[in-house]
């Protein structure tokens, strides 16, 4: 996705009406501009700021016209603002650019629904000689290699019967723990 923006003297003006999400990262760049000669053959550079007014600076170089990645820092919040400055000391007026909230989110709880027996059958067939043996207990799926555990996943659904289901040879111990008999 390109913003695309003219610099005249000290008029930065947006270019483009691209409506912009929120949360991406290496996927927005900024195109640059400069048409008037005070900026030519100058160090240039772009400073993004997020909602916040923590500011990111990305260096352009000294072409008139320039590109760059918005910084994924700045786009995480409703808004950015964008300005650019070069020489010993153009500046530009700033511009806010709206960001559309995106539904992505890294806090995802499975589901009941989530935890189908598909998801079972990628673990195991994931781990084929990997582990010496899988154990279920307190809520954990544990996979064990030399007696050490080498990998655990916490399950929020009860999936005792499923693993059951899945696995031909299993016991379980005094306290309750399901232990699977893994090649």
């Amino acid at each position: 996705m390109d913003l695309n923006f003219e610099i005249n003297n000290q008029i930065l003006s947006r270019k483009d009406d691209n409506i912009l999400v929120n949360k991406s990262k290496n996927y927005v760049f900024c195109n640059f501009k400069f048409k008037t000669a005070e900026w030519t053959n100058l160090e240039k550079f772009a400073i993004f700021k997020d909602s916040w007014g923590k500011a990111y600076v990305s260096y352009l170089g000294t072409s008139c016209d320039c590109r760059c990645v918005v910084p994924a820092e700045a786009l995480k919040g409703t808004n950015f603002k964008v300005s650019v400055y070069g020489g010993d000391l153009i500046t530009a007026c700033e511009l806010t650019i709206l960001l559309v909230p995106s539904g992505y989110t890294t806090l995802i709880s499975p589901t009941a629904e989530s935890m189908s027996r598909d998801v079972f059958v990628d673990i195991f067939e994931r781990l084929e000689n990997k582990i010496d043996e899988i154990v279920y207990e307190e809520g954990y799926l544990r996979c064990y290699a030399s007696g050490k555990i080498v990998s655990e996943l916490m399950l929020v659904v009860d999936v005792e019967d499923q693993i059951k289901e899945l696995l031909p040879s299993f016991r379980v111990d005094d306290e309750g723990n399901l232990y699977v008999n893994y090649p």
